[in-house]
């Protein structure tokens, strides 16, 4: 069995990914955030919109009215799963760590490359064909 490269998740016997922290309480939106406000008073942001564009489930948690019940669930960081009063509205669960792990390494191969390519760039066009001048 070969390490991970993906921050490792929860993995059921049968290969699959468990969340590793849940998330339940209120939502409650303030300004371009989608907050969770538990039993025990604590606020945790779980998507936001902002100039740049959103992150995490905001788009899906448009049409959820503020104070409805949420549960949020996450694989370390990143959250993988929302549901709205029991009902499944954002799904980003990763199958297995394995798919995971090879996400990371395609990512790895591809910066890897675009760097050869500009290296290869930038070599070219420093030792690139010389030319006469013209007489």
């Amino acid at each position: 069995m070969h390490p991970a490269v993906a921050p490792v998740c929860e993995i059921s016997p049968s290969g699959y990914v468990s969340p590793t922290r849940v998330v339940n309480g209120s939502l409650w939106r303030v300004g371009g955030s989608a907050i969770v406000r538990n039993n025990r008073n604590q606020i945790i942001q779980i998507a936001f919109c902002g100039k740049g564009g959103c992150v995490g489930p905001a788009r899906e948690l448009e049409p959820v009215k503020s104070g409805t019940l949420v549960r949020a669930e996450y694989c370390t960081k990143m959250i993988t799963r929302v549901y709205a009063n029991d009902v499944e509205i954002y799904n980003r669960m990763p199958p297995t760590q394995n798919y995971l792990d090879q996400q990371v390494i395609t990512g790895r191969h591809v910066v890897l490359g675009m760097f050869a390519f500009s290296c290869g760039l930038l070599l070219v066009g420093t030792l690139g064909v010389r030319r006469k001048a013209d007489v």
